[in-house]
Formats: structure tokens, C-alpha cells, sequence
């Protein structure tokens, strides 16, 4: 099994197209009509002999809030396993999960910006302390919203309480 992926369409799929507005079925599959308008433009994109040797095409649909949400903490439990070596405990707040979960996403991108999001403004902190000594071995680290909102911080429970 070969599968490959691709962003044509995606314009038709994130909304931002006003010949063919993104619907999706009760059922929540992408419409009929979507899913025709993309597929012309792959069709448009690739030769019909390559074409006729594919399969099965998939259409994917948008991310949900849900969906998000479980990527955010999935990429979280990632980064806690890598901080388990040094025994140090990442803590995150529901608030902070959303924040991330709402700036991580483009629907053009899908959620690789996330995993962006997350090693900036989490790893690159956590890193941060831990060099300077800040964050040590058997701490907990805290992740909060910055105090204007459009940004997270790190550091230890104590750190963050003023």
C-alpha cells in the first residue's frame, strides 16, 4: 500500500473558495460537490495515466475542535516522555490545551503548525530553563498564558505564582 498525500483543493476544503463552499453530508463526509471540485483540480494536476493507476481517492475533512484537541494532547504526552528521563513533570492546563489547540490549526495546513506551536512555545522554554538551571530534575513544569494572551510561559510552579 502506497499512499500519497496533497494539498490541492485545499483552498476548496478550508472554506476560501466562493464557487464551491465547503458542505459536509449529516453523516459528516465531505459533499459530493467537494469532493468533485477537488478532485477536478487534482485531475487538472496530474496526467490521466498516473491518475488511472490510484486506487482510492480520500477527501479528508476538516479537523474538529475534538479532533485538535486530542492532537494537542498527544504531542503533550510526546513531550512528556522526553522529559521523563530527567523526572520532570509537565503540567498543562485545560486553558492552555485550548490555546494551543485554537492557534495550532490552519485548515489549509491542517495541524503541522501545531506540532510548531507546541515545540516553540513549550520546547523551546522548557529547554530554556532546564539549561539555565531553572527547571531541575524531579520539578514540575508549568505552562501558562502569558499575561497578554499571545503567548505561553514556562517555568515552575513557584516561578509562576507572582
Amino acid at each position: 500500500m502506497i499512499v500519497f498525500t496533497s494539498n490541492l483543493g485545499a483552498d476548496i476544503l478550508c472554506g476560501n473558495d466562493p464557487l464551491h463552499p465547503y458542505r459536509e453530508e449529516p453523516n459528516g463526509d465531505v459533499s459530493p460537490n467537494v469532493r468533485d471540485a477537488v478532485m477536478d483540480i487534482v485531475s487538472q494536476n496530474y496526467a490521466p495515466e498516473f491518475m488511472n493507476r490510484i486506487d482510492e481517492f480520500i477527501i479528508f475533512k476538516r479537523l474538529s475542535t475534538e479532533a485538535l484537541r486530542d492532537i494537542v494532547d498527544i504531542r503533550l504526552k510526546e513531550l512528556q516522555t522526553r522529559l521523563d528521563d530527567r523526572r520532570v513533570t509537565l503540567e498543562v492546563d485545560d486553558h492552555v490545551r485550548s490555546w494551543l489547540a485554537e492557534r495550532g490549526y490552519d485548515p489549509k495546513f491542517g495541524a503541522r503548525p501545531l506540532n510548531r506551536l507546541i515545540s516553540r512555545q513549550i520546547g523551546n522554554g522548557l529547554a530554556d530553563k532546564i539549561i539555565r538551571g531553572e527547571i531541575k530534575t524531579g520539578d514540575t513544569a508549568v505552562v501558562k498564558i502569558n499575561a497578554k494572551g499571545d503567548g505561553l510561559v514556562v517555568g515552575t510552579a513557584e516561578s509562576l505564582s507572582v
